[in-house]
């Protein structure tokens, strides 16, 4: 594997999402004053949905590259918008969850048990 990246499930296909270099320039861009790079994937309110959404499509342009360069097929790469109007609630819970796993294994770090670390935000999501 030249780069590590997460899979998620958009419209039923799978998306890689990679969070490279130059996935964390592009998002960077994206900050507001004061801001750091994972409140972008909070996606708290409209507004912050959207930039989320800006994202994944981000993460997901970079992973089907590494994917690619992995020798699989290249997987989707959905627009921002595109996730804006169609992503469902349940696929909200997986998309943030692996956008969080993408970063952490961006930065080369692994996790070793998916119970040890809980979003409380997404546990309460997943309850519903």
């Amino acid at each position: 594997m030249l780069c590590r990246y997460t899979k998620a499930n958009f419209k039923g296909k799978t998306m890689h999402l990679a969070y490279t270099v130059n996935a964390m320039f592009l998002i960077t861009d994206m900050l507001e004053d004061g801001e750091e790079i994972m409140d972008i994937f909070e996606g708290k309110g409209k507004e912050g949905f959207r930039r989320l959404c800006s994202a994944v499509s981000i993460l997901a342009a970079c992973g089907a590259q590494a994917a690619e360069a992995d020798g699989l097929p290249r997987t989707m790469v959905p627009e921002a918008e595109e996730l804006c109007a169609c992503m469902q609630p349940a696929e909200y819970v997986d998309i943030r969850r692996e956008t969080m796993r993408a970063v952490l294994l961006g930065y080369g770090q692994e996790i070793a048990n998916e119970e040890e670390e809980i979003d409380e935000g997404l546990a309460e999501l997943e309850k519903k």
